[in-house]
């Protein structure tokens, strides 16, 4: 029954494969006016850890970008109505507005990070930006947004259509040092070309709070290709960035890590932590990069396989898979850690038999999984842009463990298989 929040409980279902799982709860969100929801995030208020925030890019249709967010006070057990915080504006410009994300710092604010296209169309123009913006009151509303990066250039593209010898930003990520307070933001800095494009990975640092950004530093050298970056702390404030990059486009690259001792002011060279095959064909480009402690885990897909490499301080290392038993393709792999010390693993798993979203733990610091549970199923495929995926997922699968529980906010369709009527699923397990 669709309650009045806009979201939709489904049963908990416990699954037993051997020992019981840990049983989850899902909610369904969707909200009246969303149509294709899509690149979910989530995160927990650590001052209050009831309160669960979700951001999703909500598409109208071509060329009409939201962003929703959905706040729950009970642990993700409901959710409240959807709100927007992305209309077809930002920072009172026009604009299409993608790729959120979600964090809180130690004190509860929370901070929402999103990359926009603004046009100015009495001068023929755009600019290329990416943002963040600050909530004192849980997520309820969002001050004016902040630049990290800003880029301008002719014409009025729609999406990522862009001219010759253009720079534009994409693929951002946020990523909070609570116990410093430091806001980090990186993103896929591209610049198209008449034959193809280049892109760097740049990461600029906010030590007041959000209010300003210091200008931002590029990790990856000139001429090469890189995918999104995604960026965690580890408790001794070290930073660390994580990408898959080449030195141009095919379908093979690097998983790469780099790394800042001094508060983001600077970072290491980039360090090899895995290799990926098949990008484009059976690997989506995308790391995925969390800590606890000491530890650091870096995941990503390499020939339709998900892999991982461990580290604890700047010792990484060799990749293993995360499940060898697993057949398929192995898409969107997402990892968060707790403050237990354990890893926490999600990803959509495309079979014969359709899609499993699925989640897994790492008790011994990302050497080896254990198998949670199937936190939902299709009949049919559904990923990222994998082939034979019949539904759009976007670029983000939400996973964060916090308050003694896990939190997963992934995408699938509400109807059949149409990416016409997409919805984002939010649940949650007992962190065991």
């Amino acid at each position: 029954m669709r309650g009045s929040s806009g979201a939709v409980a489904l049963a908990a279902v416990a699954l037993a494969a051997g020992a019981p799982a840990a049983a989850a709860r899902t909610v369904r969100l969707d909200g009246p006016g969303a149509r294709i929801l899509e690149e979910p995030d989530v995160a927990v208020d650590p001052t209050a850890p009831n309160r669960v925030v979700v951001v999703v890019k909500d598409t109208q249709g071509s060329g009409d970008l939201r962003i929703d967010r959905f706040v729950s006070s009970d642990g993700g057990r409901t959710f409240g109505p959807r709100r927007r915080i992305a209309n077809t504006s930002y920072g009172g410009v026009p604009a299409l507005v993608s790729d959120p994300v979600v964090d809180f710092d130690g004190a509860g604010h929370a901070f929402f990070g999103a990359l926009a296209i603004r046009f100015y169309p009495e001068r023929d123009r755009f600019d290329s930006v990416i943002g963040v913006r600050r909530s004192d009151d849980g997520g309820a509303t969002f001050g004016p947004p902040a630049l990290a990066v800003r880029d301008e250039g002719p014409g009025l593209p729609e999406e990522a259509s862009f001219p010759p010898d253009v720079t534009w930003n994409d693929k951002d990520w946020l990523a909070v040092d609570r116990t410093r307070g430091t806001l980090y933001q990186g993103w896929n800095r591209i610049h198209t070309r008449f034959a193809g494009q280049s892109s760097r990975i740049a990461v600029a640092r906010s030590t007041d709070g959000g209010a300003t950004f210091a200008p931002p530093l590029l990790l990856s050298p000139p001429r090469g290709v890189t995918t999104g970056p995604q960026l965690a702390v580890r408790a001794d404030g070290a930073v660390e960035v994580a990408w898959v990059g080449s030195p141009r486009p095919v379908d093979r690259g690097d998983a790469l890590v780099a790394t800042s001792h001094d508060g983001g002011a600077t970072f290491g060279a980039p360090r090899r932590v895995g290799r990926v095959e098949g990008i484009g064909r059976n690997s989506y480009d995308l790391a995925a990069l969390a800590s606890t402690g000491s530890a650091s885990l870096a995941c990503w897909g390499s020939a339709g396989r998900a892999h991982c490499a461990r580290a604890v301080g700047d010792s990484w290392r060799a990749p293993r898979l995360v499940d060898p038993r697993l057949g398929g393709l192995q898409d969107m792999i997402a990892v968060t850690g707790d403050q237990a010390g354990r890893f926490w693993l999600g990803m959509y798993a495309i079979g014969r038999r359709g899609t499993t979203v699925r989640l897994y733990r790492s008790a011994d610091g990302g050497r080896t999984f254990r198998f949670v549970r199937i936190l939902a199923h299709r009949p049919f495929a559904a990923g990222g842009f994998l082939p034979g995926s019949g539904v759009r997922t976007g670029d983000y699968f939400g996973l964060t463990a916090a308050g003694g529980r896990v939190t997963a906010a992934y995408v699938l369709p509400r109807r059949g298989r149409s990416p016409v009527a997409n919805s984002v699923y939010v649940s949650t397990v007992a962190a065991q």
